[in-house]
């Protein structure tokens, strides 16, 4: 598998930020969508002390597309199996792995931190990026309807 070019590495990283745009629409989405995680999301609404990732705006599931669909990074997206962490793949130099490796590195690169047991979900200014990047306190609590319009 060749190596990416520096052009290549920036546009990824610009595809990134592009998609941390839309976060806002996103945490609106996901707070209409909140009240229904007991009947199938992954993150508890019930645990007051911890909100989750996708409804404080601050989380996005992005993977690679090449124009003809996602490419392969080891599992489907939203495949919850021990092969979806983040580092299943390391040690493999299957093209899954260098691809998951290229969004790994674009993105923590751009400053977002990975969910070690989803190799899609990255966050930038939640909790678990708080853990991640050593900082004191996340920067995002649950978005509001008092912060920006609902996606309806």
């Amino acid at each position: 598998m060749p190596r990416l070019t520096l052009a290549w590495r920036v546009a990824l990283v610009l595809i990134v930020a592009l998609m941390a745009l839309q976060v806002v629409s996103a945490a609106a989405f996901f707070l209409q969508r909140s009240a229904a995680t007991e009947a199938g999301f992954v993150s508890s609404t019930a645990i007051a002390a911890f909100t989750p990732p996708h409804v404080t705006g601050g989380a996005v599931d992005i993977t690679l597309d090449a124009g003809a669909g996602p490419l392969a990074l080891g599992t489907d997206f939203d495949s919850f199996e021990p092969a979806a962490g983040v580092a299943a793949l390391e040690g493999l130099d299957s093209p899954d792995a260098v691809l998951r490796r290229v969004l790994y590195w674009s993105l923590v690169s751009a400053g977002f931190a990975p969910y070690a047991q989803e190799w899609w979900h990255y966050s930038y200014g939640d909790q678990n990026w708080a853990i991640f990047t050593s900082q004191p306190q996340a920067r995002y609590g649950e978005a509001t309807e008092s912060d920006g319009p609902v996606v309806r």
